[in-house]
């Protein structure tokens, strides 16, 4: 079984969802992956408890979040995260979130989990 899902990091805690898969079909490139998205989480009520304040304020983007997928190719996860959640603090509380202690993990910066302005005006002018 591998665990996989989305998640945001907001208020010093991780939110999100986690899948417990076995038995699925890795994609062509040996990724497994959620079929979850971040939109649709955000917007489905309830779905992220202690946060419903925000979720009622705010975009899904306006947080810093990311990805767990597993690469059966190589046996371990791969995280795609925005930049300001790459910090080892941060690392720990993801790997605790989705169970992920004493497993191989490689850590990804991906311009779909991008917060910082700057690097978004940069993204949307290329």
């Amino acid at each position: 079984m591998v665990n996989v899902g989305i998640f945001w990091f907001i208020r010093d805690r991780v939110y999100g969802k986690v899948e417990h898969l076995s038995g699925c079909n890795p994609s062509s490139t040996g990724k497994i992956d959620s079929t979850l998205e971040h939109w649709h989480l955000w917007e489905t009520p309830g779905a992220l408890q202690g946060i419903s304040d925000l979720v009622a304020h705010h975009e899904y983007w306006e947080f810093p979040r990311g990805r767990v997928v597993y690469d059966t190719a190589r046996s371990y996860y791969l995280v795609y995260a925005d930049r300001a959640l790459l910090k080892p603090d941060i690392k720990i509380r993801i790997v605790d979130f989705f169970s992920l202690s004493n497993k191989k993990v490689a850590w990804f910066t991906d311009t779909h989990y991008v917060t910082e302005p700057e690097e978004i005006r940069r993204l949307l002018s290329e």
